[in-house]
């Protein structure tokens, strides 16, 4: 049945070729025909091709986000236990200097600590760390990451509010929003993302 069906198929096509050498079709019409397919199907199939294209790269991409926000992650949490460990709750000396002199930032491989502020391999932005505030003056670590794209604020964010005191995240430079306010539970709805330039503010006691 198959057979019978391929070669009735084809017939046709050899009909329909020496149909257009009869009507004097062009050699790129007869060509066209030949291959079996037109310039619609043609162009569908290169869109087709095109849309999961475009699928795949932003799947990646987002994997890639999501990646390098797992490692940042890692990094800050060894990072903030080293600070809590060495200063002992006497927080007034921390800062981007000392932690640098100090070798803090040695061996973190989410950043760049070449310069005065460590920079970000996510986002591109910059880590600053200081004393704050949460009760009382400089009785916690507060830690600022900028430029924190859009696609790794959720993960971000999951992965750190439950090991820290206070959390928020000001999208493009707006007003912050309270992810985890001290004594509080995290909330992922106020985690509002915009531009891939987005401030993190988290603070240790």
């Amino acid at each position: 049945m198959q057979h019978s069906t391929l070669s009735r198929r084809r017939a046709a096509h050899r009909a329909e070729l020496q149909r257009l050498r009869a009507a004097g079709a062009s050699t790129l019409t007869r060509m066209r025909a030949q291959a079996g397919y037109s310039m619609v199907e043609v162009g569908l199939v290169l869109v087709i091709a095109a849309i999961a294209l475009v699928g795949v790269i932003l799947y990646f991409a987002s994997n890639s986000a999501s990646s390098q926000a797992n490692s940042l992650s890692g990094d800050l949490t060894s990072l903030i236990g080293k600070v809590k460990q060495s200063y002992q709750g006497n927080y007034v000396g921390v800062s981007n200097a000392a932690l640098k002199s100090g070798g803090f930032f040695r061996d973190l491989g989410s950043m760049n600590s070449s310069g005065a502020s460590p920079t970000l391999a996510l986002g591109g932005g910059t880590l600053t760390v200081a004393a704050g505030t949460v009760n009382t003056a400089s009785d916690s670590v507060q830690y600022t990451l900028t430029q924190i794209p859009d696609s790794a604020c959720l993960p971000l964010v999951s992965s750190l509010a439950s090991s820290v005191a206070f959390l928020s995240i000001a999208p493009n430079g707006g007003t912050a929003s309270v992810v985890k306010a001290v004594g509080g539970v995290v909330d992922p709805s106020k985690v509002t993302c915009s531009n891939d330039k987005n401030t993190l503010l988290i603070k240790v006691l």
